[in-house]
Formats: structure tokens, C-alpha cells, sequence
């Protein structure tokens, strides 16, 4: 037998089941199971202590977000690396800073958003300007390839339920990140217990994790899992 081919009660089981997604699909009923996000613990790999790298810093200015940028700052340069700042004003002359430093041979390796808690969002209008800034700032730093942005919040994500108020970030991270193939972008979720000092190690591990949550000093990462599900039957109306 061919090595390459399914046996045939695979292929039995296969067709079964493709048929049976067909019947549903033509019916109007979803397929039973889903994919769903889960939220493991994975740990940071031990690896070796990367060298010197170059931060640049921005915040929403919210008074929070102001004084977490000092204290990332601090941590960072005990690391050996170095943090920069822009205020929120100055975003436009990101890809000028980002080109300047590249043609230096000192390039800007990452940059860190910090973002103010979740009820300073809670207002549709402030959710609409974060949401533009954050769309602003994408689209700047996706002209230098290679460079990673990573969206840090402060606990939004309850490893299931998202605070109402910055939902919005994870779909329009994902949908904008598809315009720069070259851009990486990471958001990092962090609770009171699990702040600077986690978000140092999680920056400098640059695991590609697109969405971490930090809790009680445990790192959890989101993964695709599949859910299971009952066959539905429709419900005709009249």
C-alpha cells in the first residue's frame, strides 16, 4: 500500500466528515466545534542574556502611563539597554527617528506603547483616539522592517474576558499587523503584581508571542485551541 495514502477507513472518515460540514454549511448551521483562545502558562525560555538593544518609549499620557514609562526606563538602563522616550505630539517624526538611527548603526529595536487603564476607555470617544493613535503608530513604525511594537496594558485581559473599554485592541492589532508582514506586534498584558519587572523580561525575551498576559508573575501566552460542539439543528422561522 501506498505509504502516502490514507487506509480507508481514514478515507471513510474523512469524506463522512467533510460531508457532514457540507450538509451543515448548506443548512445554515454551523459546524459544530470552534476554535477558541486559551490562555496557558508558558514560561519564558531560559536563554542567554541578549545584548545591549535600544528602547523607544511612548505612552498615552495618561498620568499612569507617564509613571510607568520612568520606572520601564530605569529598569531597562539596569539591563544595560538603552530607553528613549517621544512625547505623544512628536509621534510624526517616528520613521525620521527611526531612519536616523538605523543610518547610525545604533537602530531602535523595539517600541513599547503603555497604555493608561482600562476605564480611561470606557468613553467612546477616548477608545476612538487610542484607536486612531494606536492605527498612527503602526502604520509609522511598519515602514522600518524588522522593527518590533508591543502594546502593554494594564489588566484588560482576564485570561477570557477583556475589559469592555480596549476590547477593540486585539482586532485592530490583528487586522492592521496583515498591512506590514515585516512588523512584529506584541500586547502585553500585566496585572499590579506582575509589572515592570515582568514586562523587562518578557521585552528582552522577544519570544514572538503575539498576546501575553502576565499574572501573579506567571506567564500565560494565548493559543488557538478547539472546542467541541453539538450538532445544532435550525431553527426555521414562520
Amino acid at each position: 500500500m501506498d505509504a502516502d495514502r490514507p487506509e480507508d477507513g481514514d478515507e471513510h472518515g474523512l469524506a463522512e466528515q467533510l460531508d457532514r460540514l457540507g450538509r451543515a454549511a448548506l443548512a445554515g448551521t454551523p459546524a459544530p466545534g470552534s476554535f477558541e483562545t486559551c490562555w496557558p502558562e508558558v514560561p519564558l525560555p531560559d536563554a542567554p542574556l541578549a545584548a545591549p538593544r535600544s528602547w523607544l518609549l511612548l505612552t498615552d499620557e495618561h498620568p499612569l502611563s507617564l509613571a510607568r514609562l520612568i520606572t520601564l526606563a530605569i529598569a531597562l538602563d539596569a539591563t544595560g539597554d538603552e530607553a528613549l522616550s517621544l512625547p505623544k505630539d512628536d509621534v510624526a517624526e517616528l520613521p525620521g527617528l527611526l531612519a536616523e538611527r538605523a543610518a547610525d548603526a545604533r537602530p531602535v529595536w523595539g517600541i513599547v506603547l503603555l497604555v493608561g487603564p482600562p476605564g480611561a476607555y470606557r468613553d467612546a470617544d477616548d477608545a476612538r483616539e487610542l484607536m486612531h493613535a494606536v492605527t498612527d503608530l503602526i502604520r509609522k513604525t511598519g515602514q522600518a522592517r524588522g522593527t518590533r511594537l508591543y502594546v502593554v496594558t494594564r489588566s484588560v485581559t482576564d485570561l477570557g474576558a477583556e475589559e469592555p473599554g480596549l476590547d477593540f485592541l486585539r482586532g485592530l492589532v490583528r487586522v492592521l499587523v496583515l498591512e506590514h508582514p515585516g512588523l512584529h506586534v506584541g500586547l502585553v498584558d500585566l496585572d499590579p503584581q506582575s509589572d515592570v519587572d515582568a514586562l523587562v523580561c518578557e521585552l528582552r525575551a522577544d519570544t514572538g508571542d503575539d498576546e501575553v498576559a502576565w499574572r501573579r508573575d506567571v506567564r500565560h501566552a494565548a493559543r488557538l485551541a478547539w472546542s467541541p460542539g453539538e450538532p445544532r439543528t435550525p431553527q426555521l422561522g414562520g
